[in-house]
């Protein structure tokens, strides 16, 4: 089963404000080992299915435009 990169990079974002929320309130230690292990754990696993241009394409976006962005034609984006 594949699952979008959209989709990994928002349960990357929801899991490291979990992480800083969880160290911030005081939450106990293995809590935070657990999500911090878990915040590694996506990336890791990203790269094993895909390679390290899908981990690129998690941790930076794609370069390509995406919705909402015309590319003219000269080649630039347009927001």
């Amino acid at each position: 089963m594949t699952v979008p990169v959209s989709r990994s990079r928002r349960n990357l974002g929801v899991l490291a404000l979990l992480t800083i929320g969880t160290g911030w309130v005081g939450a106990p230690l293995w809590t935070l080992v657990v999500l911090t292990l878990t915040c590694l754990m996506i990336p890791i696993a990203v790269g094993l299915h895909g390679g390290p241009a899908l981990v690129r394409t998690l941790l930076l976006g794609d370069r390509r435009p995406g919705r909402g962005q015309r590319v003219r034609r000269d080649g630039t984006c347009s927001g």
